[in-house]
């Protein structure tokens, strides 16, 4: 346990905020999306503390289940490769950089062309997804061989599922943003990955 304090802490806040939130037996309810999420016009509003607490919950019993494996998998892999603080810098740099990166993106007017932008703005989300996805990059780029292609193969299976999220949109732009959001953060990890080592 004292290899993993980290890892443990937020996996402890995920656990207990969506399980305070009843999110293991129905998706998030409203009120909460609205006080923990999100959306692109926060930003204008100076609502930046969202960028945090967008991350200690998720959306519903699905994506509950899978961040509380994917963090334990990917940051506390992570934090057993190169420690404490720089699975903490990874998480946290990736997460934020990725909701910067994407919220620039949709805010551009030519967006337009490419997605209904009105409902991106204005959509709120939750989900650790972006940091244990970004960390999850990391980790593999540690390895060689065999785990250097399941990496690639990886990140080449997120664009493909961002491709068909854009072909086939969903009614929720949230699933949009999202599924931008993790090819992102994979791309910050992968790019990430060689400087964590050298710090």
């Amino acid at each position: 346990m004292r290899k993993f304090p980290f890892t443990l802490f937020l996996l402890l806040i995920i656990g207990s905020v969506s399980i305070a939130a009843e999110i293991p037996f129905h998706d998030i309810q409203e009120s909460m999306l609205d006080r923990f999420g999100f959306a692109v016009t926060d930003l204008a509003r100076f609502e930046w503390y969202r960028l945090i607490s967008s991350a200690l919950i998720t959306e519903s019993p699905r994506g509950f289940f899978q961040a509380l494996i994917l963090v334990a998998i990917g940051v506390g892999g992570l934090e057993w490769k190169l420690g404490t603080w720089k699975a903490f810098f990874g998480f946290w740099a990736i997460h934020l950089i990725t909701l910067l990166i994407m919220s620039a993106l949709i805010a551009l007017p030519i967006s337009d062309v490419l997605w209904n932008r009105n409902a991106l703005l204005i959509d709120r989300d939750v989900g650790p997804s972006a940091g244990y996805f970004g960390c999850f990059a990391v980790f593999l780029s540690l390895f060689s061989g065999y785990w250097r292609w399941l990496n690639l193969l990886l990140f080449v299976g997120l664009i493909f599922v961002f491709g068909f999220s854009m072909v086939y949109p969903d009614d929720n732009a949230a699933v949009l943003s999202a599924d931008f959001a993790h090819v992102i953060a994979y791309s910050l990890g992968l790019a990430l990955a060689r400087r964590l080592r050298k710090i």
